[in-house]
């Protein structure tokens, strides 16, 4: 796994909604995310889309990492569960 150079912050993330934490997609693993992002499509034009940025936050106890996304003309954002990562996987 790849090193970075963050800590997590103690307490909860107020950036991160409940319907993230709700609609996050579950991982094991780094590699979860990988194969979850590639091939992604835009949910509002259906077309390609590349990472603009990620974070890893914290609610409940929990981690989660999300991903920025965009198509060159709209921006999204998929959250994964990323409680592995603590367990350095």
């Amino acid at each position: 796994m790849a090193e970075f150079p963050f800590l997590v912050l103690e307490g909860d993330s107020e950036d991160l909604t409940d319907i993230e934490v709700a609609s996050a997609i579950q991982t094991t693993q780094q590699d979860d995310l990988v194969q979850n992002l590639r091939g992604a499509v835009c949910p509002h034009c259906g077309s390609q889309v590349r990472p603009s940025g990620h974070s890893l936050r914290r609610r409940k106890g929990r981690l989660f990492w999300r991903v920025d996304l965009t198509c060159g003309s709209h921006a999204s954002a998929r959250v994964f569960e990323a409680d592995w990562w603590r367990q350095g996987a």
